[in-house]
């Protein structure tokens, strides 16, 4: 909730799925209509990945909307029942910013063709969204296969994570 109310301030923001007020124009502009057994079939939010969410942010960006988190909740959504069920949904997620990655890349690189002005903050954190899940696995990989001594654990540790734990 917080975090994506700071996003807004640097244009950065997402969608999140049960807080969302959304503009028909806005859904109008990202639909995507083909012919299944003789039927026009519109698809508004697309199901490509499990983020579904996150992928139709890019989407209604690379439309021209701008997306703006509220400051109060709007909604609440149903958190897992059980410790194994939010494994299987955290699983899920893990690799879906990977996959929308290349989108973001084109909409950036067509912003720019248009003169538009991005932000580096902005880019670093969609980025940093979209694939932090990513590089925390990895990380966490790393620290538990790193063979620590007593040497490493000192206070400056500590005092080195302090900005990281204040930032987030």
């Amino acid at each position: 909730h917080i975090l994506h109310q700071g996003m807004s301030y640097y244009g950065a923001t997402f969608w999140v799925g049960a807080n969302a007020i959304i503009r028909k124009r806005a859904l109008e502009d990202i639909v995507e209509v083909e012919t299944v057994g003789g039927f026009e079939v519109r698809t508004y939010i697309q199901d490509r990945t499990v983020i579904e969410d996150t992928e139709s942010s890019i989407d209604l960006g690379t439309h021209g909307w701008t997306l703006v988190n509220y400051p109060e909740r709007l909604s609440y959504s149903a958190t897992p029942p059980d410790f194994g069920s939010l494994v299987v949904q955290r699983r899920r997620w893990a690799n879906g910013g990977l996959l929308i990655l290349p989108k973001l890349w084109n909409q950036l690189s067509q912003r720019r063709y248009q003169r538009e002005r991005i932000l580096f903050r902005e880019v670093l954190l969609r980025v940093n969204y979209m694939a932090s899940i990513t590089w925390a696995s990895f990380g966490l990989l790393f620290l538990l296969a790193y063979p620590y001594d007593s040497r490493l654990l000192s206070p400056a540790v500590f005092v080195a994570a302090l900005p990281y734990f204040l930032c987030m």
